[in-house]
């Protein structure tokens, strides 16, 4: 909503500036009118990528030092998804003059976001330049930002939530400052506050931002934390936005559960080219009362998830670290990502078990699942060949209905490109195999027996729909195999396919 009062504040000046006489009361000079419409097209025309419809009722005192606003709506293609009531625009019109934009007050009674509006996609810009202010001719200083109430409608955040937000703007030169304030007002006790400063000359960025609730707060909800406890969010970082880090922090009922950094670097772009972007995620803590007592176990007292990569210009990923350690799983990886999303290179290694041997209840829904173990392994370099490998093997995999005391799934394939940009393509061939299964349902038991094996076999080319080229089912009591397509997201993802049973 920012950016609603933003865009007012610099468009309302502009209308001003023709005459000094206040029409009488309940009249509308065709000035005003005039300024009517140029609000309201202007606002459309910065509301990028949405379906929008602008009406503007009760516009008063464009030619004063006090405008006001009833009402403004913002409508799509659904109706009306944004209403702000009682606008008021309090500004020294004689420092506008002097090259500088004083308010004393921007606010709005009532702000009311009923839903998310439609989005329309919108082409990535492949020519993004960095981040810089915007050098008005105009400095701006806004005293005084207030939106008494602010409701968000429940399709949102999953219920209805009206806040309050207040807080000063200034922006002077390419540099500028920001104080923002959003506190809750339906019952439940809730604070976001967000200080941030930016320069262009010095690229330095302060940002610090706080976010506080009491029990049965919004984040508590959304993650779905158990008991839904207290919860404080913090991050705080100063250093120029080139090579920017910052730390964060994530505590529940006053102790603190998660700490650690982030930094992103800018990287050098090549001649004609676009800058990279190197990132870094390091945090770690005790997670175990952040999630459902039975899976506390599972992670254990101190996890750790640390991640760096890079991504050009063009948007190719290098992810050089990816490692989770926790209680029950280590998993460790690294990958090369072309632009258009084929892997060029991939390593991820896992393993799942406990310290003592003892079963693992895996964090999954639908029934409890466990293990005795598991270890999974997929490697490809495309610098050394076509030929990709993977290997999965659980040993006593136990969940309703079902107990595998031996699986595996072992394989490969190859991924093939002619040349970057070209048009790619995939196979893929595993072998699979359930030793001494145990099913709880009698006929089906009888059908499978206590051993099944069978291959699966893929192929895709760019462009075109999934091969299923083999899917069989080998056991004592029954041979199968099915093969077919799957179409693509344009197609919602239809299936073909023919089963044969013998």
């Amino acid at each position: 909503m920012t950016r609603f009062f933003a865009l007012l504040l610099l468009i309302w000046p502009l209308a001003t500036l023709a005459q000094e006489a206040e029409p009488p009361a309940g009249e509308m000079t065709a000035q005003e009118a005039e300024d009517v419409g140029f609000l309201a097209n202007l606002i459309a025309e910065n509301l990028s990528g949405v379906s929008r419809d602008v009406d503007i009722i009760g516009f008063r005192g464009a030619l004063s030092s006090r405008a006001t606003v009833r009402l403004l709506t913002v409508a799509d293609a659904e109706g009306v998804w944004l209403r702000m009531e009682d606008l008021t625009l309090n500004w020294n019109r004689s420092a506008l003059f002097g090259g500088r934009v004083e308010v004393e007050e921007l606010s709005a009674g009532h702000i009311t976001i009923l839903r998310a509006p439609i989005s329309e996609a919108v082409a990535p810009n492949p020519e993004a330049s960095a981040f810089a202010l915007p050098e008005l001719p105009v400095s701006i200083n806004i005293g005084t930002l207030d939106a008494a109430r602010i409701t968000l409608g429940a399709t949102l955040l999953g219920e209805e939530i009206a806040l309050s937000v207040t807080g000063s703007v200034a922006l002077d030169d390419g540099e500028g400052t920001a104080v923002v304030v959003a506190q809750r007002l339906d019952g439940t006790v809730g604070r976001f506050e967000i200080t941030g400063a930016y320069s262009n000359s010095t690229r330095v960025l302060a940002l610090n931002m706080d976010l506080t609730e009491e029990p049965a707060g919004i984040v508590a909800r959304l993650l779905d934390l158990p008991g839904q406890p207290a919860v404080r969010l913090t991050l705080d970082g100063t250093a120029p936005i080139d090579d920017y880090s910052a730390d964060l922090s994530i505590a529940t009922d006053g102790t603190e559960r998660i700490a650690g950094a982030f930094g992103l670097l800018t990287t050098p772009a090549p001649e004609g080219g676009v800058p990279g972007r190197n990132f870094r995620l390091d945090v770690q803590g005790d997670v175990t009362t952040l999630i459902a007592p039975e899976y506390r176990d599972f992670f254990g007292p101190d996890v750790r998830l640390a991640v760096q990569g890079a991504r050009d210009g063009a948007g190719a990923l290098s992810l050089s670290q990816l490692e989770i350690a926790a209680a029950s799983v280590e998993l460790s990886g690294s990958a090369d990502i072309t632009a258009d999303g084929w892997p060029e290179r991939l390593a991820l290694r896992g393993r799942i078990g406990a310290p003592d041997g003892a079963p693992v209840l895996l964090p999954l829904s639908g029934g409890a699942t466990s293990v005795q173990s598991a270890v999974l392994d997929v490697q490809f370099d495309g610098a050394e060949g076509e030929g990709w490998g993977a290997s999965f093997v659980i040993e006593d995999f136990d969940r309703p209905g079902m107990f595998i005391p031996d699986l595996t799934l072992q394989g490969g394939g190859t991924i093939t490109r002619t040349l970057p940009g070209a048009p790619g393509a995939f196979t893929l061939d595993l072998d699979y195999a359930a030793r001494g299964l145990q099913l709880d349902d009698p006929g089906l038991a009888e059908a499978l027996g206590e051993t099944v094996s069978g291959v699966i076999s893929l192929a895709r080319s760019e462009g075109g729909p999934v091969s299923i080229d083999a899917l069989t089912i080998n056991g004592p009591g029954i041979v199968a195999r099915a093969e077919g397509t799957i179409a693509g997201l344009a197609e919602r993802f239809r299936v073909q396919s023919s089963i044969m049973l013998t």
